[in-house]
């Protein structure tokens, strides 16, 4: 199976939270664990990341996912899913990475997510 890590988990995981970790580490045995490029965005854009041993740690948190870049297809999908149910641009395009993937998404934020009927959610 297919998983894209929306940013709240790796939020969670960055910030110690024992369950979303051990969640992704049983997940890593028997799936492959994607994450957009938006989400890395969204990451690098705390401040502090401006301490060199912190951007480290989410480099090294990073490292674990494989970074799906949008595409055309990406961005057009996550324009059609921001018009079609009024979600944000960055959930958009990370909902139309999994639908290209065909993965489903790892989330907190259900509610914004399971707005979006083309994808479908794992919950944490």
């Amino acid at each position: 199976m297919k998983v894209v890590i929306d940013t709240s988990v790796l939020i969670d995981i960055l910030r110690g939270v024992e369950h979303p970790l051990n969640l992704i580490k049983n997940l890593m045995r028997e799936n492959e664990l994607f994450i957009s490029g938006i989400t890395e965005a969204e990451i690098f854009s705390g401040k502090d990341l401006e301490k060199k041993e912190r951007r480290q740690k989410v480099l090294e948190v990073l490292s674990i996912f494989q970074k799906i870049n949008p595409t055309n297809e990406i961005f057009q999908k996550a324009g059609e899913f921001r018009r079609k149910y009024n979600t944000s641009l960055p959930d958009s395009i990370i909902a139309a990475t999994a639908y290209y993937l065909n993965a489903e998404i790892l989330t907190k934020n259900e509610k914004d997510f399971s707005k979006i009927k083309e994808v479908r959610l794992l919950r944490l």
